[in-house]
């Protein structure tokens, strides 16, 4: 995987991971509240599945 690729990836993650423990998107989280952590489907046999900010508007 190329770098640029991999820190996408994990800023991402730490975008799920962070509207996750804030239990929701708005006030309290990083995720404006017009937007959703969505999930796009991997490779299998090597790329995980990733998370991706979807514009609900």
């Amino acid at each position: 995987m190329k770098p640029e690729k991999l820190v996408a990836t994990l800023a991402l993650l730490l975008l799920a991971v962070m509207a996750n423990q804030a239990g929701a998107v708005g006030q309290n989280s990083v995720i404006p509240p017009d937007r959703m952590v969505g999930w796009r489907p991997g490779v299998e046999g090597g790329i995980p599945d990733v998370p991706t900010v979807v514009n609900l508007a």
